[in-house]
């Protein structure tokens, strides 16, 4: 299933339930909520924006610097992992009030790296995973780690960015 223009729905939700893989090219804003199911992996390439929740249930694979945004301060959540497309470091930004959930691994590795990772000043944030950008990780809000998590920040240019948290830190529990 494949979207190249913007998905717009001021009053409503939207649920993407696919078999193959997501292609949203263009931003989505919805009134209420966004929520992709179903066995398929998603290829986001434009923003997302949603009055409350925004849930990816499958892994994320990023064609473009993105930003993903709950307007209403509802949660974002990442079920499972988020990369760049190979070698393109595109980076990720999420704004919320509420939670920001990342179950799984971010970055995958050298080649699948993330560009960048940011997270609002307002909200929470859980990290459930690894973490690997070439660029900075900038945790704007108070962070919980919900298993052991390494945080990687690839300073390939020099420029000094790396990993910064504004609020606390906190490991959580591991059951």
């Amino acid at each position: 299933m494949s979207f190249s223009d913007a998905l717009t729905a001021t009053a409503g939700a939207i649920q993407l339930t696919n078999a193959g893989l997501l292609t949203l090219t263009g931003d989505v804003t919805v009134g209420t909520s966004v929520l992709q199911n179903g066995a398929g992996n998603v290829l986001l390439c434009g923003d997302v924006s949603a009055g409350t929740t925004v849930m990816f249930n499958q892994a994320v694979e990023l064609c473009d610097d993105v930003t993903v945004a709950s307007t209403g301060g509802g949660q974002v959540t990442f079920a499972s992992t988020i990369n760049s497309e190979a070698t393109m470091n595109y980076g990720l930004t999420v704004n919320t009030a509420g939670l920001t959930q990342f179950n799984g691994a971010i970055g995958g590795g050298l080649t699948q790296q993330l560009g960048h990772l940011i997270t609002d000043a307002t909200g929470s944030t859980t990290l459930g995973g690894n973490v690997t950008t070439s660029g900075e990780q900038q945790y704007g809000d108070a962070v919980t780690l919900t298993q052991h998590v390494t945080l990687t920040a690839v300073d390939s240019d020099f420029d000094g960015e790396g990993i910064d948290f504004a609020e606390t830190v906190d490991g959580g529990t591991k059951n």
